[in-house]
Formats: C-alpha cells, structure tokens, sequence
C-alpha cells in the first residue's frame, strides 16, 4: 500500500505527451518525496488529463488538418490519385448498397408486412415445390386452415383495356375481393372491393397510380369511368398509391375475381397465386402446421388430385426478392473486394509515401513531437483525402444506381426506388471515415516509429527490409482479391457463352409475335376462331418475304405456359396422373419456329374440328412415357374429364426449351388449335424490314375482319434478349469490378517494384560495373515482380475455388474449378505483372553504373 502513490503518479504520466512525459513524472515524484499521500499523488491526475486533453483539443486536430491540405496540395499527383481510387471503390460501395438496402433490407410498402406469407401447393409428385393452387384448396385453406386473419388469392391475365378511343396492354390481376384488405393498403382515390363486387352482379376495377398518371392524366374525377377490358366494360372505382406494385410492377388492373362454384369446387385447374395474413397469436411455423394439416385432409379426402400434395409457405418479402437475394449478395461481396484492394492499394502509397517523409517526420520528431502527434498528422491527411474521395464516390454511386435502375428495372422487384437517400448518405460517410482509418493506419503507425538519428541519416534512401516486406504483403494480398474477382468474372463468362451455345430447339430471328384482339360477340365458337386463324394464315404467307405463319397459344420465353393431366391408354395409374405441358398450334407454327420434325407428321389442314382428334408430342415426352419407342401410334388423354376423346399420337417433334435455353424443356403435347381453340398469339417468319413487316401483318388482319386490333407485337429475338439480360448483367457488373482490381494490382505492383528498383541503384550499378548485361538486369527484376504475383495467384485461386462452390447456383455448364477459366486467369494476371514490372525493368537496365555509385 505504501506505493500506491508512486504506481497512481506513473499511471497519471502514461496520459503525458511522451516527449513531456519524463519532466512530468519527475515532478510529481519530487512532490511525493515530500508528501507521500494519495491524496498528493491524485493531485497529478488533473495536470496528466489537461495535458493529455489539450494535444487532441480541437485547435491542434485543425491545426493538423490545415498542415495535411498544405501537405496535399503540393503533392497533387499522389492526392489525385488516391482520391480517384477512393472514390471507384466507396462509389461502387454506396451504389451496391443503395440497391441492397432497397430491394432486400426496406419493409413492403404493406401494413405490417412481416405477418404476409405467399402460399404454394407443394407438389412432390412432380417435384414441384410452388405449384400454382387450385381453386377448391384454396378455398379449403381459408375456410379450414387457423391462424390466419385474411387470405386472399389471384391470377394474372394479360389483355387490351380501352379507355375511350384509347387503348393499352396490360396485365391485369383478378383477385378475390379482400385482395387490398389483406395487404392492408387501401386505395388512395376511391375505393377498394367489398362482397357483392364479384361479376356478373358488379364489374369493376381498381387502376394503379402509373395508369391513372398515364392514360387518365391524373384527374381525380376517373372515380365511375367506365373502360372495356376485353368486350366488358368496368367501373373504375379505385386508384392506388405510386408505391404499390404487386403481385409485380407489370400490373395496371386489379378486378374481382368471380367466385362461381362450379370454378370453386375445382382441384384440378392449379391457376391461383394465394397470399394470406397470419394473425397476432400465431407463429409462422403453426400457421405452416395447420395449413399442412388441412393439405393432408385433402390428399386423403381427393387422392384422385390431391394425391402427394402438400403447402409450401414462405415470408412475403422473401418470396419477392428470394430469387434476385443470392445475385445481390455476390455483388455485394464483390464490390468489398473492390473497396479492400482500394484501401490496400491506398496504404502501399501511403507507406511509400511515409518512407520519403521520413526524414520530415525525423524532424519533428527531434523538434518534440510526440507518437501521438505524428499519427495524428498522419490520420488527418489520409481522413482528408478519404473525405475528397467519398464526395467524388457518391456522385459515381448517384450515377450508377440510376444505370442499374434502368437495366434491371424488369427483372429486379423495387429496383425502380433505388437512389440516393438519407440511409445512403449516412452510409457514405461511414464508409468514408472507416476507408480512411483503414488505409491509413497502418501507414501511420509505421511511421511514427521513428530512429531519429539513423533517418535524419538515411533520408528517403533509407527503407528498411522490413518495410518493403509489408508493402510486399500488401500487394500480394491486393493481388489475391483481384484474382478472385477475375475468377468470377471469368466463370461468369464461361457459364453465359455456354448459355449461348444451348440450341433453345427453335430459331428467333426474323420471328415476331402479335396478338388479334378477336371480338367475343363475333368470335363464340371454336370453328369461327379456327377460320379467323386459317384466313389470316392464308394472306400473311402470301406476303412477299414471309417465309411461314401460324399460331400458338404460348408463346416461348413469355412465362406463359399451361398444363394438364396425361393418361395413356391401357395404362391405368393409381392416384393422380401425371402433368405435362399442353399447347395448342396452327399447321404453320413449326415452320415459324424451325422445329425439328423427328417422326411422324405434324398438325396439317385435314386436322379439323371434325376429324380424328390427334395430338404431337415432344421428345422429352415420347422418351419419358414411351420408352420403347411406340409412341406414334398411341392414344393418350389431356385433362381430369375422363369422358374426353382419346386423341392419337401423330408425330415426335424436338424439344422446345420455352423457359430458356437455361430449363430442360418438360414433357409436351400439341394439340391442332382447329381441333382445340382458343385466343392464341400469331407469329411470322419473314426476313423484311421489321417495321413494314409488322405494318404488313396489320393490313392483312384488318382485310380478314376489319374489327379484330392487333397487340402487344413482341419480336422473338428481343425476347431471348430479355431473358438473358440478368445474366448478362450480372456477368458486366463482375467483370467490371474485376477490370477495375487488375488495373488497381498493376498499379499496386508497378508501385513495388518501382520503389524496390529506386532503392537498388547503386547495386544495380555495382552489377553492371562488374560485367552484367541489360538483358540480365532486366530479367532479374521482372523475376521480382513475378515473386510478387505467383503467391497472390496462388491464394486468390484457392479462394476463388471456394467461392464458387459457394456461389455454384450462379454458374451453368462450367465447374466451380474449371480449367480454362483458371488457365485464363492465370494468364491474364501474369500478363498483368508482367506489364507492371516492364518500366522499371528497363529503367533499371539503364542505369548508369558510374553515377550510381558516385550517388552511393
């Protein structure tokens, strides 16, 4: 206890600037030799803290500022350069984060909406975990399922709407009536849908915002215009908010849906998308569980449709942006990458920089200043340039969150919000100062252990071995993440090409697509809709330059496909049977799309409403249900009806792969529209100008019926487009983000072996003195800066490897460890080192061996 005093006095010094530290503590140690008390030596304790409080007052820290701009505008070269590398990678940062914190992180736009789930049928039969409901489960769901307070279902339909004089395309959802109550976000002009809205009794319609902008001009009044969807006319009664966008941003039409009992007591037509609120007391996992059990009442009840099919619940937020997650989340680490090797690539500056200062740091070192003080200067230049950086940062993130908006803005749910807003500023920031600390830290810390007399010495000239190996390491560890980046875009690049190479097993070029809007009142029954199809068939082809026309009934790449059951003759099954695709097509729709015939015929003219009702099927379909090769010849039946007319097999045709060349194409039968008809789309193979083709195509249907419009002309090759455009996205954004980690390495390694090169001149000289060529000098130092890179690429490729397993969802056709892609990398960052250590090579195979030992 006697030298508590004396150990509180050396513990109030530690808070004494060092270089004031000694003079300190021997005062306070004089005064203790007088007065051993506490009480004397918690005297010292408010003289240490003044002391200590006054080198990191706020004068000295703008003193220290002020110096560092001083310091920066006389190197501009060096601040520029850190600035712009700053401002690529906070830029890319913020950006990535504006598009994360939008799509993933902020809540719907719904009332409460962590109690919203989607629910699916869960269809293990067919391997099928979010299989669209049919009607009567839905119903016994509603009804039967507890712990839910609402639950609403909907489809999607596709249609014109007029508006007096003025049509557009549209989707339009038909939804049941607590649709918006379930949600819980009412209209904001009108109303929403009440009981009694159900058509026939009541039609009616709720617009979205976008619509009511622009085709009603915003006028408040839109409230009781009547508009025609189809042939019905409708009664607006409802506008809702610009946020609202659901179940996605292509839908301008809410309207009820009409809940007949002969559509809700079916379990055999799977058309809904249900969406349902829980309740206060239930948790998600005992709404899953009572929904589980209502599903199993069902498969015991109707093993005939039900049989193996269970429910599949997922959060609302997560079943929007579940898909879009995993993409976002690589992006996300890769701009990291891109920050890191920005920071690292910041700090070899910083520490080359602090190596050439290091007799000014010496300086002041003997003039007084302490560690502290010297970090401290330090801090305030790399804080300054990492400001300037992070402002010039956030006008590139401002410019590149507006570019992914408009690429992704279709495929990427509330991609169309993201910009720049408070959270991201703030983030910004943050991001600035942590950049700053990051990359300057090291470098200060370095620094500021001073030798002041071996520096004032030494100078610049004077790095140590241990210096060079950090700015070493630190380009190695630059050169891996770079590597990893490159790797992935590689990958990335490989999986696209070898999208590309996928034969989709029809030809998009020169193909467009139109759909007749056919009048009702005219076209009632199947042999009116067939000759409207055979008419305007007739009058296309004839067409000069139109090489074939037809029709289907969905068209590939659109989403839009239908299913139905296949029973086989004479091969009874026990529970449900299986489903495959089911399309319906016009004798010219495989010439249109270049399908392979590969046995038997076609649909042809003969096959009429009054003939022998056949049916084409696929490969995949022959191969799956017909394995010994008999399927010509066959009788199969579509559909639950088991009074249906059994139609026989006809031909084989190749396989369609109609979600993109990506999905194997599934089991599929053709049926002949003439035989099966319903509103289909017409397309046309022509190789004309696509405008006068298009123009063309319009004449000819408004010579056979001067009523029937034409819509939504789609051209086949900018569908494929389309598809591929969020591959294709992806794969810009990473090999980006990889151009720019290669050029910030050659920078890096060019830095390195510079600095090591301007460090070595009087050896250099001293070799040449004694009889070594250029050649030698020159292959010496490119074998420096391969040293350089053979470990960052051996690092980087063991972590990419890893990383792309990881990621493995985001590949097709290629290995996580593919060779040629690995090959690839590995020349191309060879190539880069190579190239970065090329200048000072030379310059150093220059050098004039007498002045640089007169130097030395």
């Amino acid at each position: 206890m006697r030298d508590l005093p004396r150990q509180l006095v050396a513990l109030a010094s530690r808070l004494v600037p060092h270089t004031r530290r000694r003079e300190f503590r021997a005062e306070w140690e004089a005064e203790l030799a007088i007065d051993p008390s506490a009480r004397r030596a918690f005297g010292a304790v408010p003289d240490a803290w003044f002391l200590f409080r006054q080198q990191w007052s706020l004068a000295m820290i703008s003193q220290d500022l002020r110096y560092a701009l001083r310091l920066l505008v006389r190197r501009p070269v060096y601040a520029i350069t850190i600035v712009l590398t700053l401002a690529i990678g906070i830029g890319a940062t913020t950006a990535m984060f504006s598009v994360i914190q939008t799509v993933l992180l902020r809540p719907l736009p719904f009332r409460d909406p962590s109690r919203l789930v989607m629910v699916w049928e869960n269809d293990r039969l067919n391997r099928r975990p979010r299989y669209p409901v049919a009607p009567a489960n839905f119903d016994d769901w509603r009804t039967q399922a507890h712990g839910f307070e609402r639950m609403a279902a909907w489809r999607a339909s596709q249609g014109p709407v007029d508006v007096g004089g003025e049509s557009f395309y549209t989707t339009t959802a038909v939804v049941t009536t607590n649709f918006f109550d379930t949600l819980g976000t009412p209209p904001m002009l009108g109303r929403g849908f009440a009981r009694g809205d159900e058509p026939p009794a009541q039609r009616v319609l709720v617009i979205s915002h976008a619509a009511w902008m622009t085709h009603f001009g915003g006028d408040r009044n839109v409230i009781d215009r009547v508009v025609h969807v189809g042939d019905s006319p409708y009664r607006i009664v409802g506008v809702m908010p610009p946020d609202f966008a659901f179940p996605d941003r292509s839908v301008d039409v809410w309207r009820p849906l009409a809940e007949r009992p002969e559509l809700m007591s079916n379990r055999s037509l799977h058309m809904l998308s249900v969406v349902a609120r829980l309740d206060g007391a239930t948790t998600f996992e005992r709404a899953r569980q009572n929904l589980e059990t209502v599903a199993a009442g069902a498969q015991r009840a109707y093993p005939a449709t039900n049989d193996q099919r269970g429910t599949t619940m997922v959060g609302l937020q997560d079943a929007i942006v579940g898909d879009v997650r995993p993409p976002l989340v690589y992006l996300g680490a890769a701009v990291v990458l891109v920050l890191l090797i920005c920071c690292v690539n910041t700090a070899n500056l910083m520490l080359a920089q602090a190596a050439a200062r290091r007799r000014e740091i010496a300086v002041r070192a003997a003039l007084g200043a302490g560690r502290a003080h010297i970090v401290r200067q330090l801090l305030a230049e790399g804080l300054l340039l990492a400001m300037a950086g992070g402002t010039l940062g956030l006008s590139i993130a401002w410019l590149g969150t507006g570019a992914i908006a408009r690429l992704a803005v279709d495929y990427v749910p509330r991609i169309s919000r993201v910009g720049v807003d408070l959270p991201v500023l703030v983030f910004a920031g943050a991001l600035s100062i942590v950049t700053g600390l990051l990359f300057t830290l090291l470098p200060a810390l370095r620094a500021s252990h001073t030798d002041v007399q071996q520096d004032l010495r030494a100078g610049a000239r004077g790095a140590t071995a241990h210096g060079r190996r950090l700015r070493s390491a630190l380009v190695v560890a630059e050169l891996t993440a770079a590597v990893v980046l490159v790797a992935g875009g590689m990958l990335l690049f490989e999986s696209f090409r070898r999208v590309l190479q996928v034969d989709p097993g029809f030809a998009v070029g020169h193909v467009v697509s139109i759909d007749p809007r056919l009048p009702q009142a005219r076209y009632q029954t199947a042999a009116s809709l067939a000759q409207f199809y055979a008419d305007l068939t007739t009058r296309v082809t004839a067409l000069p330059g139109v090489e074939a026309a037809g029709a289907i009934n969905n068209v590939p790449l659109t989403g839009d496909g239908w299913t139905s059951w296949l029973t086989i003759e004479n091969r009874p099954v026990a529970g449900e049977p299986p489903e495959v695709g089911y399309r319906q097509a016009t004798p010219g729709y495989l010439s249109v799309m270049r399908i392979p015939l590969l046995k038997g015929r076609w649909i042809s003219a003969t096959d009429s409403s009054t003939a022998q009702p056949i049916v084409v099927v696929n490969k995949a379909l022959a191969d799956r249900f017909f394995a010994d090769g008999n399927a010509v010849g066959a009788r199969i039946r579509l559909g639950p009806n088991p009074k249906a007319a059994w139609r026989t097999i006809v031909g084989i045709i190749g396989n369609v792969r109609h979600s993109g060349p990506e999905q194997e194409a599934l089991p599929e039968a053709y049926n002949a529209l003439a035989q099966d008809t319903t509103e289909s789309s017409f397309l046309v193979r022509g190789d004309l100008d696509r405008g006068a083709l298009v123009s063309a195509i319009r004449a000819a249907v408004t010579a056979v019926d001067p009523t029937v419009a034409v819509d939504h002309v789609q051209w086949l090759d900018t569908l494929m487009d389309d598809h591929l455009a969020p591959r294709r996205l992806a794969m810009a954004l990473v090999e980006g983000f990889a151009g720019v980690a290669l050029a910030l390495a050659l920078l890096g390694i060019y830095g390195v072996v510079s600095y090591a090169v301007t460090q070595r001149v009087p050896e250099i000289g001293v070799r040449i003195a004694l009889g070594a060529a250029p050649g030698e000098i020159l292959r010496m130092v490119l074998r420096d800066g391969l040293r350089l890179a053979l470990p960052g690429l051996a690092a980087g490729t063991a972590i990419a490897i890893v990383v792309a397993r990881l990621a493995r969802s985001a590949l097709f056709g290629v290995s996580p460890a593919d060779p040629f892609s690995y090959a690839t990398v590995l020349g191309v960052v060879l190539a880069v080192a190579m190239l970065a250590s090329y200048v000072p090579a030379r310059r150093a195979a220059r050098v004039d061996p007498l002045r640089a030992i007169r130097v030395e």
